[in-house]
Formats: C-alpha cells, structure tokens, sequence
C-alpha cells in the first residue's frame, strides 16, 4: 500500500493557492500533474485521471495557449480510453508549438493503436524530423513498421 499523504498535502496547499488566486492558471496545471503522478500508485485510477482531466480544463481557461498544459490534458484522455479528446488536444499542442515532439509521438501512439499504421507512421516521421536522434520515437518507428 502505498502511502498517499505527500499527495494530499499537495493537493491541500494547491487547493488552498487556488482559492487565494482562483484565476492563475499555475496552480491548476501543478495539481494536474499532482494527479498524473497520484495514479500511478492508486487503486481508482480513472477517478484521479478525471481529475487531472478537470485541472487541466481550468488551468487552461485561463491560459488556452498553455501547450504543456494541452499535452498533459491529452495523456488524461488517454488513460480514460477518450482517444478522439486526446487527439484534439495534441494537435492544438502542435498549433501552439510546432516543435513538441511529445504530441507527434502521443498521436502516433493513437494511430497505432486504432490500426492506422500509416498515420501513426506519419506522426512518428514528423517527429523526427524535430528531433532525429530520439530514441523512443525511433524504436516507436521500428516496432510499427514490423507490424506492418
């Protein structure tokens, strides 16, 4: 069992913060990833992903070019199986920054997961065209293409 009292002390101090500045987005985005980080060692996952859903969704009403922030909400989705929300998220991520290997990678990850290898290949290429030495992107790349 492990024990969950740092994160309730974070989400405390956080849900403290934000209720002397309910309109800085900061604090939303840190208990999202609070969350993120939560359940990987709790039993309700889905129950701590909708929150870091949720913390992610208010960090970004005040902030909506937050491209960190739309990455995270994208990985929330995906732990709750909203694959299509996912997909949206990153691709916002990419207009705001067309540099963020991490969303290419995220919807390849999709794409391949939903059988369409030549789109999951597609975001893969894409991402390494940013970055060509990355290591996950590239063993993404070669385990796709053995699918194939």
């Amino acid at each position: 069992m492990h024990d969950f009292s740092n994160f309730d002390k974070s989400i405390e101090i956080l849900e403290k913060i934000i209720k002397i500045q309910p309109y800085n987005y900061r604090p939303y985005f840190i208990l999202g990833n609070t969350y993120l980080e939560m359940a990987l060692f709790t039993q309700n996952k889905n129950l701590v992903f909708q929150k870091a859903e949720q913390a992610f969704k208010e960090s970004l009403r005040f902030y909506s070019n937050l491209e960190d922030s739309r990455l995270a909400l994208g990985i929330a989705f995906i732990q709750q199986k909203k694959f299509d929300q996912a997909l949206i998220e990153f691709k916002k991520c990419i207009m705001i920054n067309h540099q963020k290997i991490e969303c290419y990678f995220n919807q390849g990850k999709i794409y391949e997961q939903q059988k369409d290898f030549k789109k999951a290949r597609e975001y893969y290429q894409e991402g390494l065209k940013i970055k060509p030495n990355n290591k996950e992107i590239k063993k993404a790349l070669k385990e796709l293409e053995n699918k194939i």
